[in-house]
C-alpha cells in the first residue's frame, strides 16, 4: 500500500489542516473585533450617561436657584411668602444637591477635567448659602425674622456691606458656574457624536 503525502492520519490533509487555521483565526479576529467594538460604544454609552448627569444636576442646581433668587426678593420687599418650613425644604434640596456633588465631581473627572473646577466653586457656593439658611431660620426661631443674611446688590455695593456674607451674594454665582459646567459637558457630547 502506497502512502500518499498529502493524507495525515485519520484522512485529514494539509490543505485541510491550514483551511481549519485560517477558519478558525479569522473566527478569532471577528471575536475579537466584535469585543473591541462593544467596549468602545460602552465607553461611550457610559461617557454620555455621565455627561448627561452632570447636565441634569447643574440644571436642578440652576433651578433652586430661581428658588433662592425668589426667596432674596421675598426678603427684600418684606413679602412674607416664605415660610420657615419652606426655607428648611430649600436648605435640605440645596444640601443634597451639594453632597451629590462629591460624585459629579468624580463624575466630571472622568468625563470632562474642565467642569471639575466650576463644580467644586458650585458645591462651596452650595455649602455656603446652605449654612446661611440654618442661620436664618435658627435666627428666626429664637428672635424672629432677620433680613440681615440676604441684601440686595445695591447694598452689596455700599462699603459696609462688601464682606458681607449674605445668600444673595452666593446665589448671583450660581448660575454662571452652572452655565460654564453645561457649556463643557455640551462640548464634549457634541464633539464625540460628530
Amino acid at each position: 500500500m502506497a502512502l500518499d503525502v498529502n493524507v495525515l492520519t485519520n484522512g485529514w490533509t494539509i490543505a485541510g489542516i491550514i483551511a481549519s487555521f485560517l477558519v478558525a483565526a479569522i473566527a478569532l479576529g471577528l471575536g475579537l473585533a466584535s469585543i473591541i467594538q462593544t467596549n468602545r460604544l460602552q465607553k461611550r454609552e457610559r461617557k454620555e450617561r455621565l455627561l448627561n448627569e452632570i447636565i441634569e444636576w447643574a440644571t436642578n442646581i440652576s433651578r433652586l436657584n430661581s428658588y433662592l433668587l425668589s426667596l432674596t426678593e421675598s426678603v427684600r420687599l418684606k413679602l412674607t411668602g416664605y415660610s420657615i418650613q419652606c426655607i428648611r425644604q430649600l436648605r435640605f434640596d440645596l444640601e443634597n444637591l451639594r453632597d451629590k456633588g462629591k460624585y459629579i465631581k468624580v463624575t466630571s473627572n472622568v468625563a470632562c477635567n474642565k467642569a471639575s473646577d466650576s463644580v467644586i466653586k458650585l458645591q462651596h457656593e452650595l455649602s455656603n448659602i446652605a449654612n446661611l439658611l440654618s442661620d436664618y431660620i435658627v435666627r428666626n426661631e429664637i428672635v424672629g425674622d432677620v433680613n440681615d443674611l440676604i441684601t440686595t446688590e445695591d447694598e452689596m455695593g455700599n462699603e459696609r456691606d462688601k464682606n458681607k456674607d449674605t445668600v444673595e451674594r452666593h446665589r448671583t454665582n450660581i448660575d454662571p458656574l452652572c452655565n460654564s459646567i453645561m457649556e463643557e459637558a455640551t462640548k464634549i457630547k457634541t464633539r464625540d457624536i460628530s
